[in-house]
């Protein structure tokens, strides 16, 4: 991935994290927000507008330069023109709970090459993380040196015995 991604969502409006990025059962995040947060373009690029009344409702889809195509989903609303240039930081709509949705919140998906769902990445991994929050990264091998798919990582922090986060590959 070539392009760096900007925070979708203000942390002030963000409640938790309550689905991560976990295929083949979910190909986003979902941020956890009070309705109407406002929502804001995490790269430079083209927005989209659509609707999805049994998946995504309303969202809108921004597509960049260098092959990514964004997606904000689950929107009570979005601003201005569909196809409408917008830089990093731009607002885009505010958080809703349309389409298959269980309460208000923001889906964020990031697909890199190839708009499929096939193509998604893991965009926490290209975001800056909140104050007080990190992002760890790395790949987990077999001898071999192919990928550990579904491998079970504990994160402990230094010093402590009782892990912080519980993990999956992918």
């Amino acid at each position: 991935l070539t392009m760096r991604l900007y925070r979708p969502l203000d942390k002030k409006y963000l409640v938790r994290i309550t689905q991560q990025f976990n295929p083949p059962t979910h190909y986003g995040v979902d941020y956890s927000c009070v309705l109407g947060t406002p929502l804001y373009s995490p790269a430079a690029g083209k927005v989209y507008h659509h609707e999805q009344p049994n998946g995504f409702g309303r969202y809108v889809r921004i597509e960049t330069p260098g092959g990514g195509y964004i997606y904000l989903a689950h929107l009570w609303d979005w601003i201005g023109a569909s196809g409408r240039a917008v830089k990093p930081g731009s607002l885009v709509g505010w958080s809703g709970n349309s389409g298959r949705s269980t309460g208000p919140h923001l889906h964020f998906e990031v697909r890199y090459g190839e708009n499929d769902y096939r193509a998604t990445v893991n965009p926490l991994l290209w975001l800056p993380p909140f104050d007080g929050y990190g992002t760890l990264a790395g790949r987990v091998t077999l001898p071999d040196g192919g990928p550990a798919v579904e491998a079970r990582l504990l994160v402990f922090r230094s010093g402590s015995t009782v892990p912080v986060r519980d993990v999956v590959t992918y």
